[in-house]
């Protein structure tokens, strides 16, 4: 890590090279875990380990990511005589840049799909995957749009997808891939016919747009809650990766898809619309990117697993008039005329007598999800590519699709 504009760096000290250097200041650089003999929080990397007290630790960022076990971190902190290191503070490794990434594993296809990692960056390989991608965006065409926990076991779950359908049937360009998330049941895989007849359902929602099975890929992602793991983990986390859904549940909507394009004689080789059921995570190739798709929890996850640190100092200061009012206008209160029909997690975003802005706790875990996601940090975040994602659903949101 050298400091812009200088010849200063900071050295990552192995562990093993910590004996006999009692109190003096060290950066470290490994993996977080838990010793299996005491229970405490250690670091490991390749020359050993070391006990970690971070009773006085302080995050960086603070408040903006969590540190679990199986987490890289880089520490600044002081070896103890006692043969602990003492965290003063405790960040993520910086992400590395594509173009650097390229120049290691440049020829690697990683996908598996004949496009190698040099072909997104400045290789000439990818020049006319660049130069097609660039004219989708320059058309507005190319959209990608995600949805999760479609339940396909509720009417009014096909009647928002059929309203949402048919915006997309009247657009002159309509999505190129919709990815549709589970768990595709509200209640879980409590059933073989019951499951069947919610993925007929849907066969029967999507027939009428012929459009859409003639240009767009669904892919359909399974949860927890899905066949065949919630068979016998009772919906809870199972191993992954987690297969598609099976078969059998889904021959119905494949027949619907191949005999829509087998009749449309007009379409190009290579854009007839398709219904892929596939793994989770699962790996979309979008010409020179690569997009993973990971349906879990993954906020929940990471914030019971997380290492905690002391509260950052707060200045206690009295409310004014004006937050007061602008915490009511926030309140949604039954039988009061007047109130806001509208909870404070979904209301717009106001701000305090200061200036500064008020942000509720759902938005502030959102935001900690996004930055935990873009650093190589565990081997969940792996699985995910959050900024696109985000965009998506925003842009939805905005465009008041159901």
């Amino acid at each position: 890590m050298t400091t812009r504009g200088s010849k200063t760096y900071y050295k990552i000290t192995p562990v093993a090279n910590l004996l006999g250097r009692a109190g003096l200041p060290f950066y470290l650089f490994g993996l977080l875990s838990l010793s299996p003999e005491t229970g405490l929080l250690v670091l490991e990397d390749p020359t050993g380990s070391i006990d970690l007290d971070t009773s006085q630790a302080t995050p960086v960022p603070q408040n903006g990511a969590w540190f679990n076990p199986g987490s890289f971190a880089l520490l600044d902190g002081i070896y103890e005589s006692n043969g602990k290191f003492t965290v003063g503070t405790i960040g993520q490794p910086p992400c590395e840049r594509r173009e650097a990434s390229a120049e290691v594993f440049g020829h690697t296809d990683l996908l598996g799909v004949n496009i190698p990692l040099e072909f997104s960056t400045t290789g000439s390989g990818g020049r006319g995957l660049r130069r097609a991608e660039r004219q989708l965006v320059d058309a507005s065409k190319g959209r990608v749009i995600i949805l999760n926990d479609v339940h396909l076991d509720l009417s009014r779950t096909h009647e928002a997808l059929s309203r949402l359908f048919t915006q997309w049937e009247e657009d002159p360009v309509p999505p190129l891939i919709c990815v549709l998330c589970g768990k595709f049941v509200s209640e879980g895989f409590n059933g073989s016919i019951a499951y069947k007849e919610a993925f007929d359902q849907f066969a029967n929602t999507i027939s009428v747009f012929t459009k859409l099975q003639t240009s767009t890929t669904f892919v359909f992602v399974p949860s927890d809650a899905d066949p065949w793991t919630a068979a016998f983990t009772a919906g809870a986390a199972g191993v992954l990766p987690r297969k598609g859904i099976p078969d059998i549940f889904t021959t119905r909507t494949k027949r619907l898809f191949s005999q829509a394009n087998s009749k449309n004689a007009n379409n190009p080789a290579g854009t007839a619309g398709k219904v892929i059921f596939t793994s989770n995570p699962a790996r979309i190739s979008y010409f020179t990117k690569e997009i993973v798709v990971f349906r879990d929890e993954l906020g929940g996850r990471f914030n019971r697993n997380s290492v905690r640190f002391k509260p950052p100092p707060q200045e206690v200061q009295e409310p004014t008039i004006n937050d007061i009012d602008i915490m009511n206008e926030g309140m949604d209160i039954d039988g009061i005329e007047g109130t806001s029909d509208v909870p404070i997690s979904t209301a717009a975003p106001v701000n305090n007598s200061a200036g500064e802005e008020i942000i509720n706790d759902e938005v502030k875990l959102a935001r900690k999800v996004c930055i935990q996601v873009s650093y190589p940090s565990t081997p969940s975040t792996l699985f995910m590519s959050c900024s696109s994602t985000m965009k998506t659903l925003t842009d939805l949101k905005n465009e008041q699709y159901p």
